[in-house]
């Protein structure tokens, strides 16, 4: 998938800032995500939000935006 491609080569950039990308050159299983410090990355396979996705997505956002950093 063309967006599990971005994601390969986003590292690049990552790179360019003395950052990590995901390090990885093949596509991401469907409902496991890949999350390292600075970039995730999550393929759910279905077109709604679902529990699974929140308890993915939520974790990651805290470790970005908590003000407890």
């Amino acid at each position: 998938m063309r967006e599990s491609l971005s994601d390969c080569h986003a590292g690049r950039v990552y790179a360019l800032y003395g950052l990590k990308g995901l390090e990885r050159n093949e596509m991401a299983e469907i409902n496991t995500p890949v999350m390292h410090h600075c970039i995730g990355y999550h393929i759910r396979g279905v077109h709604d939000v679902t529990e699974f996705d929140w308890k993915c997505f939520i974790p990651f956002a805290k470790k970005h935006f908590s003000k407890d950093l």
